[in-house]
């Protein structure tokens, strides 16, 4: 009787000695520095797709630079009765501030990108919107006078801001001009676009349509890109790429339009390799940082795990106190890490405080994210519990509640 009442106690007790909740301060900000870039870097990724392409849109871009995208091809698509948006951009420099321009038809550019006029007019012919979070950034407003310098061309725009629309897209990070000023900006023929975008469109219905239709150009959406009637040897691909690149003669790049749906693939994939590596070590530090603290909580508490093994606990029993309590303070950590970073994070998105080549960050956070972040860091909490606490039940019981101090030798001084 007298065993199992201080077996029982011991549990008990042991429940709130083993790990103390202190402990779950530290967790806590270590599992947060987790939660809030994740979301972050993974923005990185996904930006230049979304700047191109944008959700449920497929994008028609170029493919041989003799052969552009022209107002027949445009043709042809309305004519499937889609919403369609053709489009030419410029990356330019406006008040200090990096900016991408775009030329657009507003009624088609507004229904793409699920996107609504905040203040102003975006009718006529001589129109300047701009996005509210590139307004947030600059200042600007509705009768404001902007200087726009042409980035292909030599050329400049000085206009009046007409409206201000807003979206959940980067496009709010943009100005809006009319396709001809940008066209005559960017140096580009008539009747020509760089890319075309369409709204719900099947990728396979439109690249079957310009097929038969004798169209070459290249038709993406996410992953996938259908290119239509190219001949193209690899050879030829390579050639043409060397002279948009570095070719002198400006007829060759008047006639030459940047292949804008393949450019927001090859853009992710190439930053994809340097975002695993930043989230390898990302959670590298924080499995070092979640180690360390458990490391410490629990070798501070090696005496408490010292009675429970005299009096007769096992090492297994100790081990399920150890994972129990481990799983516990670290759900509660990756919780309330979860819940203030997604608000950070949200801050961050909202107020735009990141900013890379004129595009806010808009970091990515979907349920399946956080969920797997949660699961990660329990795992990595209780695992880390579960050495630290093996390493521990493997020394006596006596050396543990002695607190590992050993018999001085008799010459030795006291100290």
């Amino acid at each position: 009787r007298a065993y199992s009442f201080l077996h029982g106690f011991s549990e008990r007790r042991c429940i709130g000695l083993i790990i103390k909740w202190k402990a779950a301060l530290g967790l806590f900000l270590s599992i947060l520095v987790f939660t809030s870039t994740i979301p972050i870097l993974m923005a990185v990724e996904t930006t230049p797709q979304d700047v191109f392409e944008g959700p449920h849109v497929v994008v028609l871009s170029t493919v041989e630079a003799n052969r552009t995208i022209n107002d027949s091809v445009v043709s042809v698509i309305r004519g499937m009765n889609y919403t369609v948006s053709p489009e030419i951009f410029l990356f330019c420099v406006v008040d200090g501030m990096p900016v991408t321009i775009r030329g657009v038809d507003p009624a088609s550019f507004l229904k793409v990108e699920h996107a609504s006029m905040v203040k102003g007019t975006a009718s006529g012919d001589s129109f300047v919107l701009i996005g509210s979070l590139f307004q947030k950034r600059s200042g600007l407003d509705v009768g404001d006078k902007v200087v726009i310098p042409g980035s292909s061309a030599p050329s400049i725009y000085e206009g009046t801001v007409t409206g201000v629309f807003t979206s959940d897209t980067p496009a709010a990070d943009e100005i809006l001009l009319p396709l001809d000023t940008v066209r005559e900006m960017a140096g580009k023929p008539a009747g020509t676009y760089q890319v075309v975008r369409v709204l719900n469109g099947n990728v396979t219905a439109i690249s079957s349509t310009l097929e038969s239709n004798n169209y070459t150009v290249a038709v993406g959406s996410g992953p996938h890109v259908t290119v239509t009637n190219s001949n193209m040897t690899y050879e030829e691909t390579v050639a043409m790429n060397l002279m948009l690149r570095y070719s002198g003669a400006a007829a060759f790049k008047n006639t030459s339009v940047s292949h804008m749906g393949l450019f927001a693939q090859r853009a992710s994939s190439s930053v994809r390799v340097a975002l695993i590596g930043f989230i390898i070590l990302d959670a590298s530090l924080t499995f070092i940082g979640s180690f360390s603290i458990l490391t410490r909580a629990i070798f501070d508490r090696r005496r408490e795990i010292g009675i429970m093994r005299a009096i007769g606990a096992s090492n297994m029993k100790v081990l399920s106190i150890v994972l129990n309590e481990s799983v516990i303070l670290s759900s509660v950590s990756a919780i309330l890490a979860l819940f203030v970073g997604y608000i950070t994070v949200s801050y961050v998105s909202s107020s735009g405080l990141i900013v890379v080549f004129g595009q806010t960050m808009h970091p990515v956070m979907t349920t399946s994210m956080f969920l797997w972040m949660f699961v990660g860091m329990v795992l990595v909490s209780s695992l880390s519990g579960l050495f630290v606490a093996w390493s521990i039940v493997r020394v006596t019981p006596s050396r543990l509640i002695a607190g590992f101090e050993v018999e001085k030798k008799p010459l030795e001084k006291r100290e």
